[in-house]
């Protein structure tokens, strides 16, 4: 798995709208206050993430 550091502050709300539009991504938990999310496949395009 690849994690990623989300943005802060993230709201629930963002987060499942976020995980509807890039279902490889799955919720992992919050660290000091921070999304921490794991990408799932290894077809990820990391450009997908910037858009």
């Amino acid at each position: 798995f690849i994690s990623v550091l989300g943005v802060c502050p993230v709201y629930l709300d963002e987060i499942r709208h976020f995980l509807t539009l890039c279902p490889e991504l799955s919720l992992g938990w919050f660290e000091e206050g921070c999304l921490v999310a794991f990408i799932i496949g290894s077809l990820w395009d990391k450009e997908r993430l910037m858009q």
